[in-house]
């Protein structure tokens, strides 16, 4: 019995060691893809890990469950041609627009890729220099195929990705073209991570929470000031989003027209002080005055005038500004004379401003903001309760994505001159299958 014993466990050992094996082998034959010695942010998806979450969430059976059934019930399953490997590499090109984007997976079986690719993505094919060159209709898909490898691009504005196709074919593998790059991608354990210079980024999924992480060497047009502050906020209040930043004026449009107004960055951006926040509570009441028309007991129309009660969310926006900041705003007529914001630029609810020493305050709640600061380690604060702001405010066209996330954080911080992002989104359910779910409805809606 012992002895059977130890040949079972010896058999279960030998096949853990080898699974082992075989998920390391496919990690580091990953690396071996060719990339395009242009790649400039180059995002990491580690398929491996993928896969384990969708068994653990879904069960071995995972690809029936996230896909719709009924439309491949109806339809006889086709051999993709495609070998996956342990991670898929994602990256742009210098000298292409940002939203291009490219990847390379080996191929397994030619001919049944460019069957399956014909059928599901009804791509044309012409065959050139031993090379097979599939695009759709519209000009955004665009494949290049040997007899080693798959190239793809995805170019929402259509630009003409043939040659650059045919380069990454003939490309050195990631390790060799970026060895950096690749070395730090290597560090990442994460089931996504990307890098673009000295910045990182990484997703990763832990429960009901989806977590991000950033590193950033530096952002263009951004710099931090040398101390950071916010605001003791009330006790009710259960939102809310803080900011301390120099801004410049490359992160913005020149000018800005809300209707006939506008707004020109070069003449709002010298007047802030490097700190802004923005917080939300309970409703508060507003008078709305509504106009209706009758007819008196000489049969002539005549206004009606009456004033409800009117529950609006509580929201204050307080600015760090020069005091030039408002007459610039009432120049523009964005804020009136009897400091009221402009109910043509902001039409939701009422909104009051005042300047308060070095602060300019709009509120829909008439009440001035507290100014009680403390030292803080944070640049950027960020806190979302999505269900309360759900109940307070209408949020029906975004009902269907939001109606199982909980709450949305975010902190940003320094640390050897270097910023960190930290986020997280927590939802009612397995972040996962959520985020998988959000992803179907927007398919679905196409």
């Amino acid at each position: 019995m012992r002895k059977k014993l130890a040949i079972a466990a010896a058999i279960i050992l030998l096949l853990l060691l080898s699974f082992i094996g075989v998920l390391r082998y496919r990690q580091y034959s990953s690396y071996k893809v060719p990339v395009h010695a242009g790649a400039q942010t180059i995002i990491k998806v580690n398929a491996d890990d993928f896969l384990k979450m969708f068994v653990s969430n879904y069960g071995i059976n995972f690809k029936k469950k996230i896909t719709n059934n009924e439309k491949k019930a109806k339809e006889p399953s086709i051999n993709t041609g495609i070998w996956l490997p342990g991670n898929l590499f994602i990256y742009n090109l210098s000298s292409l627009k940002p939203a291009t984007l490219f990847c390379t997976l080996p191929v397994f079986n030619q001919q049944d890729f460019i069957l399956f690719a014909q059928k599901k993505w009804k791509l044309l094919f012409v065959k050139k220099d031993g090379i097979y060159f599939g695009n759709n209709q519209a000009g955004t898909l665009n494949v290049a195929c040997n007899k080693d490898y798959i190239s793809f691009a995805w170019s929402p504005a259509k630009e003409n990705v043939q040659s650059y196709l045919k380069e990454i074919l003939s490309s050195k593998n990631l390790g060799e073209q970026h060895a950096a790059v690749a070395a730090r991608l290597k560090e990442q354990h994460l089931p996504l991570a990307a890098i673009n210079g000295n910045n990182v980024f990484s997703l990763n999924f832990n429960g009901n929470q989806l977590l991000l992480h950033a590193l950033l060497d530096s952002v263009s047009g951004f710099a931090l000031p040398a101390n950071f502050q916010q605001r003791s906020y009330a006790a009710d209040t259960h939102s809310y989003f803080s900011f301390n930043g120099i801004l410049s004026p490359s992160l913005f449009k020149k000018e800005y027209n809300i209707k006939q107004y506008k707004l020109a960055t070069d003449s709002i951006l010298p007047y802030f002080q490097g700190y802004l926040d923005l917080q939300l509570g309970p409703n508060s009441i507003q008078k709305d005055s509504i106009s209706t028309y009758e007819y008196d007991d000489n049969f002539e129309k005549v206004a009606k005038l009456t004033v409800t009660d009117v529950q609006v969310p509580s929201l204050q926006l307080s600015v760090n500004a020069l005091p030039g900041l408002l007459q610039y705003l009432k120049r523009q007529q964005i804020i009136s004379a009897g400091m009221q914001l402009n109910p043509e630029v902001f039409p939701l609810y009422q909104v009051g401003v005042r300047q308060q020493d070095a602060e300019l305050q709009f509120s829909t709640s008439g009440n001035s903001v507290k100014q009680v600061f403390t030292g803080s380690g944070n640049f950027l604060a960020l806190k979302l309760d999505v269900e309360k702001i759900a109940a307070q405010v209408n949020l029906s066209l975004l009902e269907e994505y939001i109606k199982n996330i909980l709450q949305l954080e975010m902190q940003g911080t320094r640390k050897q001159d270097k910023m960190i992002i930290e986020g997280k989104l927590l939802f009612k359910g397995s972040a996962i299958k959520e985020v998988i779910s959000i992803a179907k409805t927007f398919y679905q809606q196409k």
